[in-house]
């Protein structure tokens, strides 16, 4: 039997924190996820995993997420939150700081660490000690929404890092630039692929794409003369 643990502030349950707490339980019996396990070095046992939860405690979940989803975070109370999630737990457990939840892990190695996709490719506390499972749980659109409606728009969209030293003033255009993938790549271009300029009221956005206004008109343009210089044979053949 191997214990898994995954940690979270579960404020406001929600459908999200039940589809990720429902994999998480089933860690060791679905067999995709016996699979997944096997590929850490783990070997799936026959018996049912235990499931370890640690929540964060109110002043801990403040600090961790006030700043994204504004001062009424989290809404639900520490007691709350720990009975929200002890019905898919083993043991539910809280802590105050992040060097509680590492001596927590370090308790219970050897262990499985699960967490929610929003941590792919990311460092998390105890991933010094255990192999991190990252579970294919996304939170569905209606958890967004309730979240706009719970926390309030501002605080959802501002989206602002945690950390002090990091916030700046910024656009949706320069966090775009700042990336590397194809959208940053083609939010960087300054000329069309004819070499017009995007500036002024040249262009206009079209969809995903920017379309240059001088291409359409010199495309208009060919496509007028050249249905012109059809109906000029037959205008003659009737002046004839």
């Amino acid at each position: 039997m191997t214990t898994i643990i995954t940690c979270g502030c579960f404020d406001v349950f929600h459908e999200g924190h039940e589809r990720f707490l429902r994999a998480a339980k089933q860690l060791g019996i679905s067999p995709s996820m016996s699979a997944a396990a096997a590929q850490l070095g783990i070997a799936p046992s026959a018996a049912r995993n235990k499931l370890l939860i640690a929540v964060n405690s109110d002043l801990s979940a403040k600090k961790l997420k006030a700043c994204k989803w504004g001062e009424r975070y989290p809404i639900d109370d520490h007691l709350t939150r720990m009975a929200n999630v002890s019905k898919y737990a083993d043991i539910t457990v809280g802590f105050d700081t992040e060097e509680q939840l590492h001596a927590l892990i370090e308790h219970y190695a050897p262990c499985i660490l699960v967490k929610g996709p929003d941590y792919a490719g990311t460092s998390v506390t105890g991933d010094d000690i255990a192999p991190v499972l990252i579970l294919d749980t996304p939170e569905p659109e209606s958890v967004k929404e309730m979240k706009l409606r719970v926390y309030g728009a501002a605080a959802s969209i501002e989206r602002r890092c945690c950390n002090p030293e990091h916030v700046e003033p910024s656009t949706d255009r320069k966090n775009v630039l700042r990336g590397k993938g194809p959208t940053a790549i083609n939010a960087a271009k300054d000329r069309c692929p004819k070499g017009h300029p995007y500036s002024g009221r040249k262009w206009q956005q079209g969809g995903w794409v920017r379309i240059c206004k001088t291409c359409r008109y010199e495309s208009e343009t060919k496509r007028r003369r050249k249905n012109r210089a059809k109906s000029l044979p037959s205008i003659r053949e009737k002046g004839g």
